[in-house]
């Protein structure tokens, strides 16, 4: 009989506590996406899987973008397009109809820089080795991103908030 009561009062307590979390506003935490990227050939010759924890509190619209594109296949068949040793590789989609130096012009769309020198504060990330960030057809203009990105082999300062991080390998 005691064993009974004590095991009821303990999933009271439990549901009282449990209860009071929900009712204090303790929200759960979901984990970042993660963008599994296999890639192969290329300019480069790199060849590999690359794993991508994105960071949609720090560049929202440019983790959208991504997504965006890999649910449209976008980036299958994905080839290095740029490699520059210890410093970064770029990484363009596998279709080939949108890259630059295939068809001599940008997409046609581009999405807003999410970077400090474009006025956008909240993205607080630094480069480092492993910092995925998207690329810009002119350098100049900071909202000319759409469809690249590369990866840091090292520390990048030159680019330090010049480019939208948006994730880590």
């Amino acid at each position: 009989m005691k064993t009974g009561r004590k095991m009821i009062g303990l999933l009271l307590s439990l549901i009282l506590m449990l209860s009071a979390l929900v009712l204090s506003g303790c929200k759960v935490q979901y984990e970042n996406p993660v963008l599994t990227i296999n890639f192969g050939g290329g300019v480069s010759g790199y060849e590999g899987t690359v794993v991508i924890e994105m960071y949609p509190d720090k560049a929202p619209n440019t983790v959208r973008n991504i997504i965006y594109l890999v649910q449209q296949k976008y980036f299958d068949g994905v080839r290095v397009n740029m490699a520059v040793a210890g410093s970064f590789i770029e990484i363009a989609d596998g279709t080939g109809l949108q890259t630059l130096t295939e068809t001599g012009a940008p997409p046609d769309y581009a999405i807003e820089g999410e970077f400090p020198a474009n006025g956008y504060d909240e993205n607080d990330l630094t480069f480092e080795r492993g910092s995925v960030a998207m690329s810009r057809y002119e350098k100049s203009d900071y909202n000319s991103a759409s469809d690249s990105f590369f990866i840091t082999l090292g520390e990048f300062p030159d680019a330090q908030d010049e480019y939208a991080i948006f994730g880590k390998v």
